[in-house]
Order: C-alpha cells, then sequence, then structure tokens
C-alpha cells in the first residue's frame, strides 16, 4: 500500500480535490481526514486568549491523532486489500505553525523528520488562494466564517508548509486552477492504484 499526503496552505483546494478522489475511487482509495478538523468539531475549543501552552497542546492532540488514524488506515488498508492512503495533511504539517519549524517540532515533540518522510510515499502540496491569487483569497475568507487566518498569516503558513516536506523526494507542488490541479492528481493517484 502507498501513502500520499495532501498538503498546502488555506484554501488551496485540498477539501475539493478531495471530494473528487472520494467520489472517483469510492472504496479503492481510504482518505484520512484533516485531523485539526476533527480536533476543534470534539475536542479543543479556541481560546478567547491564545497561550503557548494552549498551542502546544493542540500541536501534541493532531500529532497523536495523525499517527493514530494513519495505524488504522493501514490496518484497514492491508484487511481489504486498498493500495492507496490519502492524507489531509501529514505529521510534518504541524511545524508550519511552529515559529521555529521542524526544528521545534524535533525539539518539543520529538519528532524525527527523516522517520517521518519515510511514512509517505507521494506528497502534493496544492499552494494557497493567499500566494496565488490574493483577490479570491480575500473574497473566500470575507464570506466564510470557518476561515479565520489573514493573508499574512495565510501565506506564512503556506511557506511554513513548504518548509515542511522541502526534503521529501517525491514532492509535487501544484499552483493554478483547481480543475487542472485535479487532473494532475489524478493522474499522479492512477500509478499507485
Amino acid at each position: 500500500m502507498n501513502i500520499i499526503v495532501l498538503t498546502g496552505g488555506t484554501l488551496g483546494g485540498k477539501t475539493t480535490i478531495i471530494n473528487n478522489l472520494k467520489i472517483k475511487y469510492e472504496d479503492k482509495i481510504i482518505i484520512i481526514p484533516e485531523v485539526a478538523c476533527i480536533l476543534f468539531e470534539k475536542e479543543f475549543k479556541r481560546p478567547d486568549t491564545w497561550s503557548l501552552e494552549w498551542h502546544y497542546s493542540l500541536q501534541r492532540g493532531i500529532l497523536k491523532k495523525q499517527y493514530e488514524l494513519e495505524e488504522k488506515a493501514k490496518n484497514e488498508a492491508r484487511r481489504n486489500k486498498v493500495k492507496l492512503i490519502i492524507c489531509d495533511r501529514g505529521m510534518l504539517d504541524p511545524s508550519a505553525y511552529l515559529k521555529d519549524g521542524l526544528t521545534e517540532l524535533a525539539r518539543e515533540f520529538g519528532v524525527n523528520e527523516k522517520e517521518t518522510l519515510s511514512r509517505y510515499d507521494q506528497i502534493i502540496h496544492l499552494v494557497s488562494l493567499s500566494v496565488s491569487n490574493p483577490a479570491l483569497y480575500e473574497k473566500f475568507v470575507s464570506t466564510n466564517p470557518h476561515r479565520i487566518e489573514s493573508i499574512e498569516e495565510a501565506r506564512k503558513q503556506e511557506a511554513g508548509t513548504i518548509q515542511a516536506w522541502k526534503n521529501h523526494p517525491n514532492r509535487t507542488i501544484l499552483s493554478g486552477e483547481i480543475s487542472t490541479s485535479m487532473e494532475k492528481i489524478f493522474g499522479i493517484t492512477e500509478t499507485y492504484i
């Protein structure tokens, strides 16, 4: 079985592409949803006042849950002979939200970059609209109450995500029209199924 991480900054098209992958491949793939969304819905509430302690607690929760879901998906894939698991973000993504990136991820959370990179066969990075189309980013953010990142914050997270996966030997960065990115991703996923 193979594991692809679909990553990138805010409003890069991950959700749209994952929904289309589900429709196209149905039970031929296993999708691991974005862990931060799961935690925000069930366990973690955004604090009135941000603190490093809360932030570290959230990142610890994300890493733990991501690992658990990946291991569960691997077991399910073996049982059901599924060849491809797609993760909506992976275990290095939290570094994009840490001041010192991968260094801080290793120091504070014990994440080994080399070992973590080896967990994944392919990284597909979808560039955030904050970089590729700032006007469209602002339009989407103004109409979606769940999107709280300013364009500057989104660009910083985008840069952090690029850094997080820079050492993966099989990384693809896609920017531009969602339909073009989707065609390229379908081409990539076909090679694994």
